[in-house]
């Protein structure tokens, strides 16, 4: 590894007073700065921070660096993404030159655009899913093998730069891959994305990506019927009257009726049974159709409330 020249050296915590090192020395040298040293630092004010070449092992307390949007970690011996939930704010993230295997620990960086993680050891592209704002993806130096693996890339719609050169897939023709499966790319590799090259290569792998569009339309519509199906549950829930759509709640009170059964296979129950179920099913559909309204209706008023309250505030 790169990092033999660290083999004697002690890792470095990140604690307060490497913290308060750092920030003393990327602040202000005039005035200003002298002065803040003097107040003491808040940590919750700093919008950038350079940890670089501290021989850190381990991410750690940065929890108060919540307005934190600019975080240089490269070139340490960082093993492992972690500790980042607090900086929901971040934008531009450099985890160059580490021992880093694994992508992870980035669910709640959705404000995410510029993403380094240039010259680690990672295998694979994955967990990512929440950074949906990311622009900049450097990855270049790693050990990704399987060159489908820029495939997973293609959900990011405003990814523009992308860096892959010097994993082991990235040999021979491996650019035309890339242009093709990721339309949005207008820089790969640090080199303008030609209309000659990308008509090209999407030219050249069409079949494929008419597959792969295909099984996205899919997966699409499953998601987004899940998404709705969620969204009414919640609806119910905060009307009340959860449970009560459909037969669901008519058939839970059979569940555990070991009788039932056999009773409703008799001729003249039948007709009976079957009454019972639409009259019940009714009343809850009833039922449903009212708590909503009145959900609807308690919404309204807290609306008119919360925005008499914001007017008072401003007056």
């Amino acid at each position: 590894m790169m990092y033999s020249l660290y083999d004697n050296v002690e890792p470095t915590v990140i604690d307060e007073d490497l913290l308060k090192q750092c920030i003393e020395e990327q602040g202000p040298a005039n005035e200003a700065g002298r002065i803040a040293k003097k107040e003491g630092l808040d940590f919750s004010e700093v919008e950038s921070l350079r940890l670089d070449f501290k021989n850190i092992l381990k991410i750690d307390n940065l929890w108060f660096f919540t307005n934190l949007v600019k975080l240089n970690l490269d070139n340490n011996i960082i093993e492992k993404i972690q500790n980042l939930d607090s900086l929901i704010h971040l934008e531009w993230l450099d985890l160059s030159f580490n021992n880093i295997e694994k992508i992870e620990g980035l669910d709640k960086l959705t404000k995410l655009k510029d993403l380094t993680l240039y010259n680690n050891q990672i295998s694979a592209l994955e967990n990512m899913d929440n950074l949906e704002n990311l622009h900049v993806f450097s990855i270049g130096n790693n050990n990704l093998a399987q060159i489908d693996n820029v495939v997973y890339l293609r959900k990011f719609k405003e990814l523009k730069c992308l860096n892959v050169a010097g994993n082991p897939f990235a040999e021979g023709d491996y650019k035309s891959y890339v242009v093709a499966h990721l339309p949005a790319i207008t820089y790969l590799d640090f080199r303008l994305v030609s209309t000659q090259m990308r008509e090209e290569s999407v030219a050249q792998y069409q079949d494929a990506i008419d597959v792969i569009e295909h099984n996205e339309r899919d997966e699409f519509k499953t998601k987004e019927k899940e998404r709705k199906r969620i969204a009414e549950d919640h609806q119910l829930r905060e009307a009340f009257v959860d449970g009560l759509k459909g037969s669901a709640l008519f058939d839970d009170l059979f569940t555990e009726d070991a009788d039932g059964p056999k009773l409703n296979q008799l001729p003249q129950m039948i007709e009976a049974y079957e009454l019972y179920q639409s009259k019940f099913c009714k009343i809850c559909e009833e039922l449903v159709t009212f708590g909503l309204k009145e959900y609807e209706s308690r919404e309204k008023e807290k609306n008119l409330f919360l925005a008499a309250v914001n007017k008072a505030k401003e007056a």
